[in-house]
């Protein structure tokens, strides 16, 4: 019999999902003590992985570790495709090939995992927009940047899966945090280049426009067809965007500005 000592943090995690009798051992715990015993057990089991590193930054904000993003990436998929009610994170855990202990190493709970994809796919299109929006200057070459981004965003089948319920249930867990760290910037830097065309004190109300009518027709598009509406414009992410800045700006030649812009925004989004 082997005198190595056992790790006690992974025997009382042990306990709690145990065949005999173990989902009722763990109701008797609150969460907050489900959660402790679940990271103490991760923490040990991986510490020849980094852990002591994780470790350090469980109390503040941290970039995602490689195991943690690919967490973040199955549970994404998972949301999109089943929906947050209909999945557990064991069945996260499963899909990603990780102990379920190591999946609440990282997050506290399913709730905290759904917030954290929606906020992880919704940077990962912004860091691609701002990269766009660099490569363009102030004015209307920036607004067709922005927008055409924009229609990438939301062409994108797990975006509005994952952020449009928030949307429709005014969830403010994940609205504020967007809000806040990812779509005021683009607000801001988008109005700057808007004032440009229309003037600043139109600036505000456009650039919201933009973002609404490009959301709206990407989003109402496939109900045209049923409703005998011929729409302008193809789904594609480019004619949307097109059709949209025609629509609020139509002094401006957005067909010209796309023709210039197209091997530059093709090869952003192709890295």
């Amino acid at each position: 019999m082997s005198d190595k000592p056992k790790n006690l943090a992974a025997v009382e995690l042990g306990k709690l999902g145990g065949r005999a009798g173990g989902q009722a051992r763990a109701a008797t715990l609150s969460p907050e003590r489900r959660v402790r015993i679940a990271r103490q057990a991760a923490l040990k089991r991986w510490a020849k992985r980094g852990a002591e590193s994780t470790r350090k930054r469980l109390g503040g904000k941290r970039h995602p570790t490689e195991l943690e993003a690919r967490i973040i990436a199955t549970a994404t998929r998972m949301f999109a495709d089943r929906g947050f009610h209909t999945m557990t994170m064991r069945d996260v855990a499963r899909e990603a090939r990780v102990g379920l202990s190591t999946i609440y190493l990282f997050f506290a709970d399913k709730r905290d995992l759904y917030v954290r994809c929606s906020i992880a796919l919704a940077e990962r299109y912004a860091q691609k927009q701002r990269y766009v929006m660099e490569q363009v200057q102030e004015g209307p070459e920036r607004v067709y940047a922005f927008t055409y981004a924009y229609c990438r965003i939301q062409s994108d089948p797990a975006f509005p899966k994952l952020i449009h319920r928030q949307l429709l249930d005014k969830d403010m867990g994940v609205l504020k945090p967007l809000a806040e760290g990812i779509f005021l910037r683009q607000f801001v830097e988008l109005s700057k280049s808007a004032a440009l065309i229309v003037g600043k004190d139109k600036a505000d109300f456009v650039t919201f426009a933009i973002f609404a009518t490009g959301f709206g027709l990407i989003r109402l598009s496939p109900l045209s067809e049923h409703i005998g509406v011929s729409l302008p414009i193809s789904g594609s992410p480019d004619a949307i965007a097109i059709g949209t800045l025609s629509l609020l700006f139509p002094a401006v030649d957005w067909q010209e500005i796309s023709s210039s812009l197209d091997h530059r925004l093709g090869a952003a989004y192709s890295q």
